[in-house]
């Protein structure tokens, strides 16, 4: 399983998990913050998740969009 995170404009901001295992179930969170640790600028981000079964070299990936918001 990997798990990226992009900005709006396709770069890649943060890699969450590189190369692991996983169940049928599970979670990670994203704190909002880049590779390096600093916070993200407010704006929609996607996260790619994608998996390949051990056996059988099904590759399957998922997007969603998700919002960095802060008080104002």
């Amino acid at each position: 399983m990997r798990i990226r995170v992009f900005d709006s404009r396709g770069r890649l901001v943060r890699t969450l998990e590189e190369s692991r295992f996983s169940g049928q179930r599970g979670e990670v969170i994203f704190d909002g913050r880049d590779g390096d640790g600093h916070a993200l600028r407010i704006g929609i981000y996607i996260v790619l998740l994608e998996a390949l079964s051990e056996g059988a070299n099904v590759a399957e990936s998922i997007k969603a969009a998700v919002v960095i918001a802060r008080k104002l």
